[in-house]
C-alpha cells in the first residue's frame, strides 16, 4: 500500500467538465445517505488516494463506464460512447467488467454497493487499484457471512432459503456486423399416401374377340403367348389379294405331302407321291438346295412315289422337280413334262408354335389361323378363317390366304 501512495507519477483523475473522480464518488455516496467519509478506515482512505492519482489516457472516463453499466442507453451521448467502445478493445473489456459487477451489485445492500461503485470508478483509471477494491469487497462479504452464521440460533433442522432471482443481464454491445442469413428451414417430408390402385389398361379391339390390354393380348379368355403378339397385329392391316395363277394346269400334281396347298413340311423323311400321268412310263425326281442351287439327289423311278435316302435338314428350303417323258397322243413323239415345288422344313421352335395352333384352334381360331399362315400351312389357316369371315378385317385375310392355298408350293414347270 505504501507503494501505491508513492505512485504520484500518474496525473490527477478528472471527469466530464473538469470535475474530479473524488467529487463524483462523494456526490454518489452522499445521495445514498451512507456513513461520513471521516469514518472510513485507513485502508479505504488509501484506496481513495490511489484512485485520485490514476487517470486513463484518451479513453472513456470512469464515470462513463459507471453510467453505461447502470443506465444503459439512457445515458447522454450514448451513441458517441458506444462508437468509441466498438473501436477501442481496452474500453470494451472495462465496460464488460463494469456490467458484470453492476449485475452482482443490484442484489446487495447499500454498504456493499458503495465498494462496488468504487470498483466501477477504478476500472478505467488503474487496474491495480480496482483489484485492491475487489479484494476488500470480498473480505467484507466473507466477514459479514460469518457474522450472520454466528448470530443465527442453532436448530436441529435448518430450513433452506430459496435463492433470490437474479435479474437478467443487459447484453453487451457488439460491433455492427452484417446480419446473419437465416438458416433454411428443413423441408418437411411429404406425407405418405396410400398406394393407389393401378389404372385398368384400356382394351384395344384388333378383330372380333381378339384384343389388347396393356402389353398383353387375348382372344376371348385365352391369353396369347408373347411370340404371337406381333403376329396378330397383322389383322390391323389389309393384305392385297393378287391372282394366284390357279387357272394354269399343273402337269404333275403332288398328292403327298400336301404341297399343292401348303409350303412347309413338318417331317424330315417324307414320302413324295404324285398323280399318274397318262402316257408316262418313267419319272425323274430331283431335289435341289434352294439357297445354293446344288443338286442334292436325282432319282429315276417308274413308280409314282419316292423317298430320298438322306433326311431333310430343319430350317432349310428345297426345290422338288418332277419330270416325265410322255408319248403325245400315241404318235410316238415323246414330250417332256415337268413341275416344280418350293418348300421348307420347320425348325424345332416352329414345330412348338404349330402344336400350339392345333391345340388352341377352337378357343383362339384367329390367332391359330395367322400362326398357321406364317408357318406355311395355307389350307388349314383358310378353313379356320372361313368360320369368322363376317368381320371385314378377317374377310380380307381369308380371301388372301385362300388364294395362296390354291397353288401352295407349286412354282411352275
Amino acid at each position: 500500500m505504501q507503494h501505491l501512495q508513492k505512485s504520484s507519477h500518474l496525473p490527477p483523475v478528472t471527469g466530464v467538465g473538469g470535475v474530479s473522480i473524488q467529487t463524483l464518488m462523494e456526490n454518489r455516496l452522499n445521495s445514498r445517505e451512507e456513513p461520513d467519509m471521516e469514518r472510513r478506515s485507513p485502508l479505504e482512505q488509501q484506496i481513495g488516494a490511489c484512485l485520485r492519482a490514476n487517470r486513463p489516457l484518451e479513453h472513456l472516463a470512469p464515470e462513463d463506464f459507471l453510467e453505461l453499466a447502470q443506465k444503459g442507453n439512457r445515458v447522454k451521448g450514448y451513441r458517441q460512447k458506444m462508437e468509441h467502445l466498438m473501436s477501442c478493445s481496452e474500453c470494451q473489456r472495462t465496460y464488460l467488467s463494469a456490467k458484470e459487477v453492476e449485475v452482482l451489485a443490484k442484489n446487495l445492500p447499500h454498504a456493499k454497493r458503495r465498494y462496488m461503485n468504487l470498483a466501477l470508478l477504478s476500472l478505467g483509471g488503474a487496474a491495480i487499484a480496482g483489484l485492491v477494491v475487489l479484494a476488500v469487497w470480498w473480505s467484507l462479504e466473507r466477514n459479514q457471512a460469518g457474522t450472520q452464521v454466528a448470530s443465527e440460533p442453532s436448530s436441529s433442522v435448518s430450513q433452506p432459503t430459496p435463492p433470490s432471482p437474479t435479474p437478467p443481464a443487459e447484453p453487451a454491445p457488439t460491433p455492427q456486423t452484417e446480419p446473419a442469413r437465416p438458416e433454411p428451414k428443413p423441408k418437411s417430408e411429404p406425407q405418405k399416401s396410400e398406394p393407389s390402385k393401378p389404372p385398368v389398361p384400356k382394351r384395344i379391339i384388333i378383330a372380333q374377340n381378339l384384343y389388347q390390354e396393356g402389353h398383353r393380348f387375348y382372344e376371348g379368355r385365352t391369353q396369347l403367348p408373347t411370340w404371337a403378339n406381333e403376329l396378330v397385329l397383322d389383322y390391323q392391316s389389309s393384305p392385297t389379294v393378287r391372282s394366284s395363277g390357279s387357272g394354269r394346269p399343273v402337269p404333275i400334281r403332288l398328292e403327298s405331302p400336301p404341297l399343292m396347298s401348303n409350303r412347309a413340311l413338318e417331317e424330315t423323311n417324307p414320302v413324295f407321291s404324285w398323280q399318274a400321268l397318262e402316257g408316262a412310263s418313267q419319272y425323274t425326281v430331283t431335289l435341289i438346295d434352294e439357297e445354293t442351287g446344288d443338286t442334292l439327289s436325282e432319282l429315276s423311278v417308274s413308280d409314282r412315289r419316292v423317298q430320298f435316302p438322306q433326311p431333310l435338314k430343319r430350317g432349310q428350303e428345297y426345290r422338288l422337280t418332277l419330270k416325265a417323258r410322255v408319248d403325245w397322243e400315241g404318235t410316238g413323239i415323246l414330250n417332256t413334262v415337268s413341275a416344280s415345288y418350293r418348300f421348307r422344313v420347320l425348325t424345332p421352335e416352329e414345330i412348338e408354335h404349330l402344336q400350339w395352333a392345333w391345340q388352341n384352334a377352337d378357343s383362339a381360331p384367329l390367332t391359330s389361323a395367322i400362326v398357321l399362315y406364317k408357318l406355311g400351312f395355307y389350307d388349314e389357316a383358310s378353313r379356320l378363317l372361313a368360320q369368322h369371315a363376317k368381320d371385314p378385317k378377317v374377310k380380307r385375310w381369308y380371301e388372301y390366304i385362300s388364294a395362296q392355298a390354291q397353288t401352295g408350293a407349286y412354282i411352275g414347270e
